[in-house]
């Protein structure tokens, strides 16, 4: 029985640790039963394009028009994506990209899904209603923003592709990175949107 295997990639900023043996089983070659403890933090430059792109998602979570918002949110994500796979050089595909973002946020299960369908939806209510949405609705945006930048930026950083992108090895890790990024989104200064 082969023995335990650890690799540390550092590359600099947000420490995360995540367990992905499948995946970084199947990208070295390695045994069946070796388990990969990756640590990344992730570097300047990417988490710039993180950051850059929790502005823009609360600038989309600000749309007038219920459900809509949703798309430009989901759009600004495959964006985000798509900025992280240039920076790491790696292939991007746009279909995959956007069953990542599905995926990922089928995995924060119902009661999420639930409360960021009825912030969206709260828009109708007369007088408050816009006001309660937008702004919770672009927190929420924000969050997920943040842990899909994140959850990408480790799986690119550890020599990940859109192709080997598997949301049951990194489930547990988006789920932190989603309470991480609430809280991020909620020290976020308001900002005038970013230059492209």
């Amino acid at each position: 029985m082969p023995e335990e295997t650890t690799t540390a990639v550092t590359v600099s900023t947000v420490t995360a640790v995540v367990v992905s043996a499948v995946c970084c089983r199947r990208r070295r070659s390695m045994p069946e039963e070796t388990t990969t403890a990756v640590t990344v933090d992730t570097d300047a430059a990417a988490m710039d394009i993180i950051k850059k792109n929790m502005v823009w998602s609360v600038a989309a979570g600000l749309l007038p028009v219920p459900l809509v918002e949703v798309a430009a949110i989901t759009a600004v994500q495959v964006k985000l994506i798509r900025e992280l796979a240039e920076h790491f050089g790696v292939p991007f595909q746009k279909d995959l990209a956007k069953s990542a973002v599905a995926s990922l946020l089928a995995s924060l299960g119902s009661v999420a899904l639930g409360k960021f369908v009825a912030r969206s939806a709260f828009r109708f209510v007369p007088v408050l209603g816009p006001v309660v949405a937008a702004a919770s609705l672009s927190a929420m945006a924000a969050a997920f923003t943040y842990a899909v930048g994140r959850v990408f930026a480790v799986h690119f950083a550890t020599g990940g592709s859109l192709l080997d992108f598997n949301i049951e090895n990194i489930r547990e890790f988006f789920r932190k990175e989603f309470a991480i990024g609430l809280k991020e989104a909620a020290t976020m200064k308001p900002a005038a949107a970013p230059a492209k």
